[in-house]
């Protein structure tokens, strides 16, 4: 079993209530999640995304996603995804939040995927062209970085 808490914010600002998630996760099967409405930047990073249920690890950060969607920052919402694997469960959490955000930049609202693998990472990369495929409406980077063992 993992340990990890989540601390989910209300702000008032400009009479509109706006969601903050901050997750910290303190496994090394599970990614740190930090996502700033404000700036509109998520960021999902870690060595692996592998938890023993991936959809309970996952429903909080989809729901705060739906309710970003809603009303989301202004400017562009940026995704910036940095594990080096996830597995099968993860994999689709995934792919629901990049629907959301597909949606969400079907509406005209700017969506970057930032997609980061370890540049001699083949399953990596492979994954990101598949996720490719799905996303019709954001931008998807691909940025190979060097492993610095």
């Amino acid at each position: 079993m993992y340990i990890w808490a989540i601390f989910l914010k209300l702000h008032a600002i400009n009479d509109e209530y706006l969601y903050e998630i901050v997750a910290n996760f303190r496994n090394q099967k599970t990614p740190a999640i930090n996502f700033d409405y404000q700036r509109g930047r998520l960021e999902i990073s870690g060595i692996r995304s592998m938890p023993e249920i991936a959809t309970n690890f996952y429903r909080p950060v989809i729901n705060w996603l739906r309710e970003y969607a809603q009303a989301p920052a202004t400017g562009s919402t940026v995704l910036s995804l940095k594990l080096e694997y996830f597995n099968t469960g993860s994999g689709k959490c995934l792919v629901e939040m990049f629907k959301i955000l597909d949606q969400l930049a079907a509406e005209g609202h700017p969506v970057y995927l930032k997609w980061f693998y370890e540049e001699d990472d083949e399953d990596m990369l492979q994954s990101a062209d598949d996720i490719e495929i799905l996303l019709k409406n954001i931008t998807l980077e691909r940025i190979p970085y060097q492993d610095p063992a």
